[in-house]
C-alpha cells in the first residue's frame, strides 16, 4: 500500500514541504485554507500553510533517480522511435483514479525534470 502524502510550497517562506494534508477553517471567516501537517515521531507536529495550487498528491512512485513522483510535476522519458531515440514530456495528473502518465510499466524510465508550479515552461 502506498503512503498518502502531499506536498506543497508553504506561504511564509517559498519552500517545498512535504507530509499530511489538513483543511484548516479560520474560526472568525470560516475560511479554509490548506495546510500540511508534519509529524516527527508521532510526539511533535509542525503546521505550515500552503499555497493552494502549489498542492500535488504522492504517485507512490519514484523516478529513474529514486526522486518521488508527484500530481503536477513534470516529468521526460525517452522512447526509441522510427528514427531513433527521442524525449517527450508529460504533465503527471490524477485522472479517474490513476496517475497521468507515470505507471509501473517496465521499459517507462520517468525522470522528474520540474513542476507546472515553479516550470510553466517545462509543459
Amino acid at each position: 500500500m502506498r503512503e498518502i502524502i502531499f506536498q506543497g510550497k508553504r506561504i511564509d517562506n517559498g519552500q517545498w514541504v512535504t507530509g499530511n494534508l489538513v483543511m484548516v477553517t479560520n474560526g472568525e471567516t470560516l475560511e479554509r485554507y490548506p495546510t500540511i501537517v508534519i509529524s516527527y515521531n508521532h510526539d511533535t507536529f509542525d503546521w505550515h500553510e500552503v499555497i493552494p495550487e502549489s498542492l500535488g498528491q504522492f504517485t507512490g512512485l519514484l523516478d529513474k533517480n529514486g526522486k518521488e513522483i508527484y500530481e503536477s510535476d513534470v516529468v521526460k522519458h525517452e522512447f526509441e522511435g522510427e528514427c531513433g531515440p527521442y524525449e517527450h514530456r508529460d504533465t503527471v495528473e490524477y485522472h479517474e483514479g490513476a496517475f497521468y502518465p507515470v505507471c509501473e510499466k517496465p521499459g517507462n524510465e520517468f525522470e522528474v525534470i520540474g513542476n507546472i508550479y515553479e516550470n510553466p515552461d517545462l509543459c
